[in-house]
């Protein structure tokens, strides 16, 4: 599954009272993130991300993502189970004089992939099924 929305942030937002945007997203493993940061931005807009009340990104809680006219990519390997499903984030602008928008990618991939029992306990239902409808065109 791809996530994808927009974040604007005010002009001289600070820290103390950054703007909260939440996303909620399917049971799954987020295996990539990236924000996207336009042109002007500079470095003066920041973003924290949370996985319910974690911080996820960046992992030291002192830090934050910023850039200028870059993307900030994030690989990752990140379980979220049914009902720890809400991504936050919190982002603030230094910026005194332009609002601006950061754009957040996110791809959730299917749990099923990454573990293999899982893959071969399908697999073998399937086939199961499978020669059911064998038999039963036989008949």
């Amino acid at each position: 599954m791809y996530y994808e929305f927009d974040i604007t942030v005010p002009a001289g937002t600070t820290e103390t009272n950054a703007t909260e945007t939440i996303q909620k997203i399917q049971r799954g493993v987020i295996t990539y993130a990236e924000v996207q940061f336009p042109d002007g931005c500079v470095g003066l807009v920041k973003l924290r991300g949370f996985l319910n009340a974690t911080q996820i990104w960046p992992r030291n809680k002192e830090g934050y993502v910023h850039g200028n006219n870059d993307v900030v990519p994030i690989n990752e390997y990140l379980e979220v189970g049914r009902g720890k499903n809400t991504l936050r984030f919190k982002t603030w602008n230094d910026d005194d004089t332009y609002s601006h928008t950061l754009t957040v990618r996110i791809t959730v991939s299917d749990p099923d992939i990454f573990n293999p029992t899982r893959v071969f306990e399908r697999l073998a239902v399937d086939l199961e099924k499978l020669l059911r409808r064998i038999r039963a065109l036989d008949s």
